[in-house]
Formats: C-alpha cells, sequence, structure tokens
C-alpha cells in the first residue's frame, strides 16, 4: 500500500512536470508574432521648371535653328509678294496713275494676297506638324531624365512648373494672369535645394552631342525661397 502511494506520488509529479515543460514547450516553439513597427512618415519632393530645362537645351536650341531654316524659304516667298505689293501701292497712290490702271493694280494686288495666304497655309501645315513632333520628343526627353535623376537622388515626387527665366518677368500682368488662371499646382515658395532643373538640363545636355557648336551655358535655376 505504502509502495502504490510512492508510486502515485511519483507519477502525479511526473505527470505534473510534463504538464509544466508542456507548456515552457509551447511557448517557446510558437513565440507571439511582435506588431510591424510603424514607418516613419517620408516623402521628398523636387521641383522642376520646364520652361528652363526646355529653353537651355542644347537640343530644343538645334531645333530652333532647324525651324528657321525650314521657314526661310516661305519667308522669302512672302518677302518677295511684299515688294510687289508696294509697288503697286506706290503706283496707285501716284496722281498721275489713270484710274483704268489703278484699278488694274487691285485687280492684281488682290491676286497677290491671295497667293500669300497660301503660301502661309502651305507653311503652316509643314512647320506645326514639325513643331509638334519635336515639342513631344523634348518633353518625353525631360521626363525620363527627370525620372532618372528622382530614383537615383532618392526622390518620391517631382513636380514640374512653368516659370519666366528673367526674374523680372515672374511680376508681370502677362505671368500673373497666367497665375491665377493655371488652376494648377504651383509653387510660391521653395528652397533651391528642393529644384532639380539644373541638374536634369545638365544631364540631359552631357548626353546631347549636337553636330554643330555647343549648346550655350545656362544660367543656375534659383529657387523662389532663395532669392
Amino acid at each position: 500500500m505504502k509502495r502504490k502511494a510512492i508510486i502515485a506520488t511519483a507519477g502525479a509529479a511526473v505527470v505534473g512536470a510534463l504538464i509544466y515543460v508542456g507548456g515552457l514547450w509551447a511557448q517557446s516553439s510558437v513565440p507571439s508574432v511582435p506588431a510591424k513597427p510603424a514607418a516613419a512618415p517620408r516623402t521628398k519632393i523636387a521641383l522642376l521648371n520646364l520652361t528652363y530645362v526646355i529653353t537651355y537645351y542644347g537640343k530644343y536650341q538645334a531645333y530652333k535653328e532647324e525651324m528657321k531654316g525650314l521657314a526661310k524659304p516661305f519667308e522669302e516667298k512672302i518677302k518677295a509678294k511684299q515688294a510687289e505689293l508696294e509697288v503697286f501701292r506706290k503706283e496707285a497712290t501716284n496722281p498721275a496713275t489713270q484710274p483704268t490702271r489703278v484699278e488694274e493694280i487691285t485687280k492684281q494686288a488682290k491676286t497677290l494676297q491671295f497667293e500669300m495666304e497660301g503660301i502661309s497655309t502651305d507653311a503652316k501645315s509643314v512647320l506645326a506638324k514639325k513643331a509638334e513632333n519635336q515639342m513631344v520628343e523634348l518633353y518625353k526627353e525631360v521626363v525620363s531624365a527627370a525620372q532618372r535623376y528622382a530614383v537615383s537622388h532618392d526622390f518620391d515626387l517631382v513636380l514640374q512648373f512653368n516659370a519666366p527665366i528673367e526674374k523680372d518677368a515672374y511680376y508681370t500682368a502677362g505671368n500673373v494672369e497666367r497665375l491665377i488662371g493655371a488652376g494648377a499646382l504651383i509653387p510660391i515658395h521653395y528652397s533651391k535645394e528642393n529644384e532639380i532643373s539644373y541638374d536634369v538640363l545638365t544631364a540631359l545636355n552631357a548626353a546631347y552631342r549636337p553636330a554643330g557648336p555647343a549648346a550655350s551655358a545656362a544660367p543656375a535655376a534659383k529657387g523662389l525661397g532663395a532669392n
């Protein structure tokens, strides 16, 4: 009987130990999942003056020269027609010119004006499409350069805006009217450290290799908060 009591006591102790160890095992094998630490708020924003970048981009300057070359033949034709009109005007206003001749001159002048309108229409159809394609290409390149710069410099957001290049031109009636009516996000104060216009422009000009002379040097962009 005493032996059985000892065995029972020992058995109870073993069971109790197993339950205790099992509890520890359960706690150690299935730890509670710690809560995910909250990420610190972070938004790094950059600003890009599109007017500044495109104006001083070497490819844009090359495009302007190309457009001048394309427009020149049309301009010369119109100038020649204008010279003819001037000759007719002088003849028609001469008191010695007979009325019948004035009437003839008037008809010829109308024909010249009609021809000039045709030349102008042809010029627009040729030059407008070319200019559209050029601006689309330039904008795509600026956006691509800005995206690469943002990724390499850890910017989360890049906002483009258009501001006059000349500082004195900012507070002019035309520009103020444009700013008020734009209805878009327009920075009115920021530090120059937030503007990446000059850096993006430098990257674009470095990648662009013109066949002719190098692009003119651009002045450093200035943030509104660093005047």
